[in-house]
Parts: structure tokens; sequence; C-alpha cells
């Protein structure tokens, strides 16, 4: 039995050494069956009648299937107005193309997060061992990515699942693609698959206090920004939490949290101070990305004076 690939040309070569009294009498029948008939097609999966010896059957045979089909070519010689010769069977088997299929389950992960990308194939070849896989992994961003699923993965074997972590220290979204091209050894390569993920950036906020000091009563001007652009501008906020060295003599239109704010955000507020002596009032910003964990707060002060009394 040979084997060919899907689409490749087989190579039978029919002869006979019977030489009759007239040779045009001798001919043969080929005749051509599949175990799986509807998935087998090309030029060479024909009937072939009242043929002349020699003959080679050089044409294609294709299988749309996922498993191995079986091709039969019966040879029936014959003589004219005798009986006909014993049938000769040959077969040929046709190796299915290779077919990957993925399913991957988290197509947006945080900073560090796992990717969970299960990759699996119906192909079954004659020989189950010849069935493999490369990956090939790529970014928009290639210097700032990183993380153990971030790694080309070649003559892998189905099934497997990529469940490492991603990770990216730029400020913007990344999107990491994954080709996966399944093989069958000795064959051209099957259709490729992609998949990606997006890799949202850690959130950060940046702090522009202009006014470290202020008088009893003055504004403050803390202006709050971010060069965080994750793939869904709206799930970045921040929080702010005010605190204060001497909290019950504090008061004004600033000193008080803020949370769930949205980017850029300037506090403008008053500051007040009831007591004799300056209080530092503290804020603390914690940028948010939803579905990810904090970004690292920031922290800026700001000194209140004291009204001067004599």
């Amino acid at each position: 039995t040979a084997t060919i690939c899907n689409t490749d040309n087989v190579n039978i070569q029919i002869t006979s050494p019977t030489v009759p009294n007239t040779p045009g009498n001798l001919t043969f029948d080929v005749a051509v069956s599949s175990t799986n008939p509807g998935a087998t097609g090309g030029t060479a999966f024909a009937n072939l009648p009242a043929q002349n010896f020699p003959l080679t059957i050089s044409g294609t045979l294709t299988n749309s299937s996922n498993s191995v089909v079986t091709v039969t070519f019966e040879v029936t010689p014959k003589l004219n107005g005798c009986a006909n010769g014993t049938p000769v069977v040959t077969t040929v088997q046709v190796e299915p193309s290779s077919v990957a299929l993925v399913n991957n389950t988290i197509a947006t992960v945080c900073n560090g997060g796992n990717t969970n990308i299960q990759i699996t194939s119906l192909t079954t070849p004659t020989i189950p061992g010849n069935l493999t896989f490369d990956v090939a992994v790529s970014s928009t961003n290639m210097g700032v990515t990183g993380g153990t699923a971030f790694a080309n993965l070649p003559g892998q074997t189905f099934p497997l699942t990529i469940g490492g972590t991603l990770t990216n220290s730029s400020n913007s979204a990344i999107t990491v693609t994954y080709t996966i091209t399944p093989k069958v050894a000795g064959c051209a390569d099957g259709a490729p698959v992609v998949t990606t993920v997006q890799v949202e950036p850690t959130p950060q906020a940046t702090i522009n206090n202009t006014t470290a000091v202020v008088c009893n009563g003055g504004n403050i001007n803390a202006e709050i920004t971010s060069l965080t652009a994750p793939t869904v501008p709206g799930n970045l906020t921040f929080d702010v939490a005010v605190s204060s060295t001497n909290a019950p003599v504090t008061g004004g239109t600033a000193f008080t949290n803020l949370l769930a704010q949205s980017f850029p955000l300037t506090i403008g507020g008053t500051l007040t101070n009831s007591s004799n002596g300056t209080v530092t009032v503290t804020y603390t910003v914690t940028p948010k990305l939803n579905g990810c964990a904090n970004g690292a707060p920031v922290i800026t002060t700001v000194i209140v004076e004291p009204t001067p009394v004599a």
C-alpha cells in the first residue's frame, strides 16, 4: 500500500506479459473505489474501461475529510472472447490535510495575566505521530512584550493549551498574535490558524502639584493625568484619598476623597486650617483599570499655613 498526501499524484504502472494471437484483443478495466467516496476526488479517481497495456495512472487523489482514505484500484485483464483474467488489486492511502482548531477563551488579559489558548485537531493521519504543529508568536510592540506565553513553539503535539503569562511594560495595550500551523510529516503544511490576545498596560497616574504651600483658605492646583492607553479608555479611572496631619482642623472644598474619577482632572478647591500651626494635607492617587490590579499609588502633599494671630 502506497501513501500520498492530499492532492498528490499516484504512480500506478499497469503491464502484462500476456501475448495473445491478436494483441489488440488484450485489454483491461480499472475499477476505482474508496473507503470514503464522498470525500475522495482527483483526476485518478475514475474508472477506466477497455484500456490497452501498458498504462501508467498518474493523476491526483484528493481527500476532503479529516481522516485517511484508502483508494482501491482493481485491474481486470480481458481477452476478447475469453473469460476475464484474475483481478489485481492495489491500494493508495490518501492523507488528510492537516487542520488545527483554536479556542481562545481569554482575548484580553491584564499585564502579567495568563492566557488560555486550547489547540486541538480532528486530523487523523496514517501515523498519528506524524501530525504536529508550530506556534509562531509576535507582538505589535516586541520590545515591551514578555512572559512565559511569549515564545515560539515548534514541533508540538496535539492537543496543547498555552496557559502562560503575558507582560506589557509599555503605557499602551499591545496585541500578541499566535499563528498555529498544522503539519503532517512529508506533506504540505495545513492552513495557518491565527488568534490574538490583547495585553493591557499597568495603569499609571502622574501628578503635577504647582501649589506645595497655600495660605489658609487658599486654592490648590494639582493636575492628575495618565499616559496609560488601555483597550477600552473608559475602563481607566483613579481614586483620590485625602488625609491630614491634623484632620479636625482641616477643611475646604479640596479636602474630600474622590472615587472613580476619569483622567485628566485638576483638583483646584480650597484648603483651610483652623489651628495655629501648619498642617500637611496628603493626596494619594491610585490608578485603576477595570478587571486588573491597581497601579502604583502616587502621592503629593500641600502644606496649609495657619492664619497669623497676634
